[in-house]
């Protein structure tokens, strides 16, 4: 049998939840213990798959005996009852607070809304964790979260159930040099601070221009592999920035895996000559792509000799080897829209007659659930979410003018296995 069930954190944001949507007492769940195991369990299962799919509902009804856990806790009973989740669902989005001025920390209404720094989840319409949004500290440990790691942590990539932050240390400012990250696990809870990186080093003044943080899932066939001593999770973060002094756009990499070496490792993308300013991007989104193995950027190089050009950063997840490759693009030829993308939390055309901005900009996009963050520049204070393939758009409730837009992070995973984790169960 799996470990008890233990999520207070869980269990305290959804109470409200579970009042209005009749929810059984303690008294009521022991009763109802006592009669069921009378049921056959064929009869069970077609009570319990018309259940709400709602995570503090479900974990409730985990709670009522051995049976009901141990049926719930089944992959294909999973499957079946959350059949449209497919291979990834949008759960929602990680999002950093805003910093308060002095003047805003004076009213009582921001003193309610700022009185945790710790990253907003805020869910997506229809999300299986519920409509109610929530601290990332309520999918993480108590320990984690009591040790104050998280206050004014940035998100800056998911996948698979990793987030990766950039975390600041108390009474440092976002400004300062040395540039420290922490991979956090939503399945087990558990938090990797990641070796520094002194950034006045490492990066030009825009800093790190590109992220990727890929799970064990992603690294390709690795038996026996384990976290080195000190780590939890098995992971791979990627940066990517522009070393201004030495002319060159490189990766630096770092692995978690007991067989890597324990300190960032730097790869040469791309060798440029003349100003680092002639190097645009990554568009689309500052989080990598992957694919095939593969994580991929898009950058452009604005030559005035030979004009712009765009090119891709791409790293072998398995090999490590780094490289990229030119995509020439004629903007003279005949045509309408030559090439759509994201450039500054804008929207991009450009054209044979020039380049077009729009208002209407895409902050995360959601590769495997297709969808996208959308918001208004001239109304932060609303959020929506875009279906790419019905081209419906919804509104976000529980977006705040308190969040800082630009590091939205799209929360996509398979939601059968986030609960079972939380259940103590390995899929």
């Amino acid at each position: 049998m799996p470990p008890p069930l233990c999520l207070p954190q869980f269990g305290r944001a959804a109470k409200g939840i579970l009042g209005s949507r009749g929810a059984t007492s303690g008294t009521d769940a022991a009763a109802a213990a006592h009669c069921v195991p009378a049921l056959p369990q064929d009869l069970l299962a077609e009570i319990l798959v018309r259940v709400p799919q709602d995570v503090a509902f479900l974990f409730r009804c985990a709670l009522v005996c051995k049976r009901w856990r141990r049926l719930l806790a089944d992959p294909a009973f999973l499957c079946r009852l959350f059949s449209d989740a497919g291979q990834s669902s949008l759960l929602g989005f990680f999002v950093q607070r805003k910093r308060p001025s002095v003047t805003a920390w004076r009213t009582v209404a921001n003193i309610f809304n700022f009185k945790s720094r710790v990253p907003a989840f805020v869910p997506a319409p229809g999300s299986a964790l519920g409509p109610r949004r929530r601290f990332l500290t309520s999918f993480v440990s108590s320990s984690a979260a009591a040790s104050g790691l998280l206050d004014n942590a940035e998100p800056l990539a998911e996948r698979g159930g990793l987030v990766l932050l950039r975390v600041f240390p108390r009474g440092a400012a976002g400004g300062h040099k040395m540039f420290s990250l922490c991979v956090c696990s939503l399945l087990t809870g558990k938090l990797d601070v990641l070796p520094p990186l002194d950034a006045a080093a490492c990066f030009d003044g825009e800093g790190v221009r590109g992220y990727a943080v890929l799970p064990s899932g992603d690294l390709g066939p690795v038996p026996q592999q384990q976290p080195a001593d000190g780590y939890s999770n098995l992971c791979q973060v990627l940066l990517v920035g522009v070393d201004s002094g030495g002319k060159q756009l490189n990766v630096h990499s770092f692995s978690t895996a007991a067989t890597a070496p324990q300190n960032w490792l730097i790869g040469t993308a791309y060798s440029f000559s003349g100003d680092a300013g002639l190097i645009s991007g990554p568009f689309g989104s500052n989080v990598a792509t992957v694919c095939c193995g593969t994580a991929h950027w898009l950058f452009q190089l604005n030559d005035p000799t030979t004009g712009p050009a765009m090119f891709t950063v791409d790293v072998n997840v398995h090999t490590g080897e780094v490289c990229a490759y030119k995509r020439p693009v004629d903007w003279s030829s005949a045509g309408h829209v030559r090439l759509l993308y994201q450039k500054d939390n804008r929207l991009v055309l450009r054209t044979v007659q020039g380049q077009v901005e729009m208002l209407l900009a895409t902050m995360s996009v959601a590769e495997k659930s297709d969808s996208a963050l959308m918001f208004l520049s001239s109304y932060p204070g609303y959020a929506y979410l875009l279906d790419l393939q019905s081209k419906s758009m919804t509104m976000l409730a529980g977006w705040s003018e308190s969040f800082n837009y630009k590091t939205a992070v799209p929360f996509e995973i398979n939601w059968p296995e986030l609960f079972m984790s939380r259940l103590g169960v390995q899929m």
